[in-house]
C-alpha cells in the first residue's frame, strides 16, 4: 500500500501521535516567505507523513545534520524514543554533542559524529554567540546554542533580532568561533556504512540548501525535510526547484520548514 493510502489510514484511525510544536519559530513569523505562493508547498503534518511511512517499514533508517542536543524543538526525538528508530545524529558543537549523546543514552540502534556537515573534509570555523554577552543582555535566554552556524551573518541576524540593530553593531563583543570536524554528506555516510536511508533531516541555521546540494540524488532517500526560515527568498526558491526537479513532492509541516517526500512513494 502507497503511502497516500496508509496517511488516509492512519488519519480515519484517529491515532494521536500527531502533535504540533510552535517552538521558538513564533519569533520569525516576519520571515515567512509564504511558501504556497512562492512554490506551491503543500501543508501537512510532518509526524504524520513520517508515521505513515513507517507503518509499512521495519528497518528505517534516518540521518539528522543539527541534532543539538535531541530535545528542543527536535522532530525525532519523541518518535526514536517510541518507536526505537535506527540513524545517525550530527552535531558540531562539542558541549551539545556531549548533551545530544547523554541524553539518548540507553539506545544503541543510534550513532553519533560531532561534526559539521560542510562542502570539504577537514576541519571548519563553526561560529556562535558569546554566551555570557547574550546572558548579560537577556535575549532570549536558553537559545543561544540553537543559533550556531557555518554562516557568521546568521549570529549577527539573532542578536538584531533579540536585542536590536545598535546590539548587533557590536560583534567584536559577541562573535566568538570554534574549529570541529567536517565531513561531507558523502563522507559521513561511507564512514557509518550507510548505502540506504530513509529521512535526511537538515537543521542547519541556514546551511540547509548547501547541503541539499550534497545529496547523491541516485541513492537520495524518500523523505528529506529541511528548514527554510533561514534561507533568502531565492535560496529558498532554488532548493525547492532543486528537490523537485529530482522527483520530489513538496510539503510544508510549517511556515519554516520544507518535507519532500519521493513522487513515486505516493502514488496509488
Amino acid at each position: 500500500m502507497k503511502l497516500t493510502a496508509r496517511l488516509a489510514d492512519f488519519i480515519t484511525g484517529g491515532l494521536d501521535f500527531v502533535s504540533r510544536r510552535v517552538g521558538r519559530y513564533g519569533r520569525y513569523a516576519f520571515l515567512d516567505a509564504k511558501q504556497r505562493e512562492l512554490g506551491g508547498v503543500e501543508p501537512i503534518e510532518f509526524e504524520a507523513i513520517l508515521l505513515t511511512y513507517l507503518l509499512g517499514r521495519k528497518d528505517f533508517f534516518f540521518v539528522q545534520v543539527g541534532a543539538h542536543e535531541g530535545e528542543a524543538g527536535d522532530p525525532l526525538c519523541d518518535l526514536v524514543k517510541q518507536r526505537g528508530l535506527r540513524g545517525i545524529m550530527v552535531e558540531p558543537q562539542p558541549e551539545m554533542f556531549a548533551k545530544l549523546c547523554s541524553n539518548y543514552d540507553g539506545f544503541p540502534q543510534l550513532h553519533f559524529e560531532q561534526a559539521a556537515i560542510a562542502p570539504t573534509d577537514g576541519t571548519v570555523d563553526f561560529y556562535r554567540v558569546d554566551p555570557a554577552f547574550w546572558r548579560k543582555h537577556n535575549l532570549n535566554p536558553g537559545s543561544e546554542s540553537e543559533i550556531s552556524s557555518l554562516d557568521p551573518k546568521q549570529i549577527r541576524f539573532h542578536v538584531e533580532l533579540f536585542g536590536g540593530k545598535a546590539l548587533a553593531a557590536r560583534e567584536a563583543e559577541y562573535l566568538t568561533s570554534v574549529q570541529v570536524p567536517a565531513l561531507t554528506l558523502r563522507t559521513l555516510l561511507a564512514k557509518h556504512g550507510v548505502a540506504k536511508y530513509d529521512l535526511l533531516q537538515i537543521d542547519a541555521e541556514g546551511f540547509d540548501y548547501e547541503i541539499l546540494k550534497m545529496i547523491e540524488w541516485d541513492s537520495a532517500p524518500p523523505l528529506i525535510q529541511w528548514e527554510t526560515v533561514h534561507l533568502s527568498v531565492p535560496d529558498r526558491v532554488a532548493a525547492w526547484d532543486l528537490v523537485r526537479s529530482k522527483g520530489y513532492r513538496l510539503f510544508a509541516p510549517n511556515s519554516y520548514n520544507t518535507l519532500a517526500v519521493r513522487e513515486k512513494e505516493l502514488a496509488v
